[in-house]
């Protein structure tokens, strides 16, 4: 096999493989996390560590601007070899991140309740999810610390650090959780001290990490230097249209869910497990987003114009091979894939119906994972508030034209569109990029 692979290729894939295995670590601790809380609180302790977790997946799902800032921009001066802009990335990263962390730690008691409030839970879980969240809030500096150590790492060309920290901390998490929560007996307030635990020791892993591996990057590094005002404005440029982009993204995931349950529990059960396709599939694709940042940072920063051209093309194919074969899984196997999850027979009658939408959304979305990548790599992050505004404008539209004509099966129609939008309004962005007129 690897004969049949040139450089680029095998590049490719030592950067995807490490970034496949953090993001499949993610979902595996949680499930880890609601088998304790079920231990030790019963049915209201899943409940309350579900809807805790969410909480908390609200807030760090917004903060993800500084993984993708720090990537792309540390990519670039990695590239062009400028060893003190590498280091001052790092340092403009970690001190927005205790900036943001200052804000939320200060407002967590009114946005807290305010999210809870959003829930209509029993009060025996409602109790729960405060004793759960009111512990969990003291690794927030850590874990929004540790979206800029992971960018600047893949940034680095180095995901295997940042899986390294990833998954260690989880693997400490599973371990604190159950020693705190179980043999402690903690409860539930036990399962968020060893997330709080797991999350300073990944910050305390990079530190080391950093220090240990590019202790030479900091040679004569000047810190009054890193925090002159315009790389911080270029920072938050590059971070802000990020974090409206993924505003944006969050309420077309966010109304798919909300109108699923106007369907009803089937309808809502059905959409919630024809999703989960589209879920795993995401773990491999952001695999090689998280490449495409790397490989295009290093090369705009080199201006290795051919280099460029080249990878980007084999990245674009590498994720048309991991959609077919995606599409062709999901089309033999489906209906096994969903009964894993344990569904009623309604429930999987009812995906048959619509099963085409959940097996088209592998290739409906490959080009969007790709060239969001290509463009964090780029730091043409304009390009990407763009590209999602408009395509959560067509599928707005297409739902509203369907609904015209009578139909009421425009859900996955309008999703399908928000998807494939996504990465056709890139094109130009993706064009403008390989013939290097990015600046």
């Amino acid at each position: 096999m690897n004969g049949l692979l040139t450089s680029r290729d095998r590049e490719i894939w030592r950067l995807t493989l490490p970034n496949i295995v953090s993001n499949i670590s993610v979902p595996l601790i949680g499930l880890a996390d609601t088998a304790i809380a079920g231990h030790v609180g019963g049915d209201a302790g899943i409940g309350a560590v579900s809807i805790g977790t969410t909480i908390f997946n609200i807030i760090y799902w917004n903060c993800g601007f500084l993984r993708m800032g720090c990537s792309g921009l540390t990519a670039q001066a990695y590239g062009r070899g400028d060893r003190e802009e590498v280091a001052s990335i790092l340092t403009r990263g970690l001190t927005i991140a205790l900036f943001l962390s200052a804000v939320l730690l200060l407002s967590s008691g009114v946005l807290i309740e305010w999210v809870i409030g959003l829930f209509s839970s029993p009060e025996r879980v409602e109790a729960q999810v405060r004793e759960y969240v009111w512990v969990r809030i003291w690794a927030i500096p850590a874990s929004v610390s540790l979206f800029a150590f992971a960018g600047w790492m893949i940034g680095m060309q180095d995901p295997k650090s940042a899986m390294i920290v990833t998954v260690s901390a989880n693997v400490i998490n599973v371990a604190a959780s159950a020693v705190i929560a179980i043999w402690m007996e903690k409860g539930i307030a036990g399962v968020a001290i060893g997330t709080v635990v797991a999350q300073w020791a990944g910050v305390v892993m990079s530190v080391v990490i950093v220090r240990k591996k590019y202790g030479r990057e900091f040679e004569g590094y000047k810190l009054v230097k890193s925090l002159k005002v315009e790389p911080f404005r270029k920072f938050l440029r590059v971070g802000g249209d990020i974090f409206v982009r993924t505003l944006c993204i969050v309420t077309a995931f966010t109304l798919f869910t909300v109108v699923s349950s106007w369907g009803g529990e089937v309808v809502l059960a059905t959409n919630t497990l024809m999703m989960q396709l589209f879920v795993l599939f995401s773990y491999i694709a952001d695999g090689l987003a998280y490449s495409a940042e790397s490989i295009v940072g290093k090369l705009i920063g080199a201006q290795d114009r051919e280099g460029l051209r080249d990878s980007t093309r084999r990245l674009m194919a590498w994720g048309v091979v991991v959609g077919l074969l995606y599409t062709g899984v999901y089309l033999m196997f489906w209906r096994e894939i969903l009964t894993m999850f344990g569904p009623s027979e309604e429930v999987l009658v009812r995906a048959g119906g619509e099963i085409g939408w959940g097996i088209a959304m592998p290739m409906a979305g490959l080009l969007a994972f790709i060239l969001d990548g290509v463009m964090i790599g780029a730091t043409q992050t304009r390009w990407l508030l763009f590209s999602v505004a408009g395509a959560l404008l067509s599928a707005v539209v297409v739902a509203f034209l369907m609904q015209l004509s009578g139909s009421e099966q425009w859900l996955w129609p309008s999703f399908s569109t928000f998807m494939v939008m996504r990465g056709v309004l890139l094109v130009p962005g993706y064009r403008k990029i390989v013939s290097c007129r990015t600046q």
